[in-house]
């Protein structure tokens, strides 16, 4: 087995946090208001309102439930599921409806290269089907995507432990 070097795990962290606060600052910027016309699609994605979102992706042989909703109107969730990872993150809103904290967890469990491919493919393709270039996402579809893009980035064979970010 083979031993990580502690600043590979400070420079890895600092990187992770960098690519959530680029999303962030990404999805600040799609303020559009126009309303989007619904296709078919792989993720079936059709909530469009502060209703849960709940569906399935299947790539390959990977099949990824997820689910994203609000508990209340200050704190959104989302969980994404295989046969062999659960990945929750929960948001606490601010006033403007963007997340001040967000908790992320993967439970200490390990992405294998085929399900960090599966992952980034339903991060594209549930970017597609939001659209957040023409209109503003709900609380719960914005964290969704973040999510789904942050941990198709994460490096196959670490550990997706806990980890809580501030703005």
């Amino acid at each position: 087995m083979m031993k990580t070097n502690p600043w590979m795990r400070v420079v890895f962290a600092l990187a992770q946090f960098s690519l959530l606060v680029a999303i962030i600052a990404y999805a600040a910027l799609a303020q559009s208001q126009q309303p989007r016309i619904p296709k078919p699609s792989d993720t079936d994605v059709t909530a469009r309102t502060m209703k849960p979102i709940r569906g399935v992706y299947t790539y390959g042989s990977y099949r990824l439930s997820y689910a994203a909703r609000m508990k209340d109107p200050s704190q959104a969730i989302v969980r994404i599921q295989s046969a062999e990872l659960t990945l929750d993150a929960t948001a606490d809103l601010g006033p403007n409806r963007r997340p001040q904290r967000v908790v992320l967890n993967g439970y200490g469990r390990k992405l294998s290269p085929e399900l960090k491919k599966a992952l980034a493919e339903f991060s594209n393709e549930l970017e597609r089907d939001l659209n957040p270039d023409d209109r503003e996402l709900a609380p719960q579809e914005d964290l969704l995507l973040r999510c789904a893009m942050y941990w198709a980035e994460a490096p196959v064979g670490e550990k997706i432990g806990r980890q809580e970010l501030r703005r």
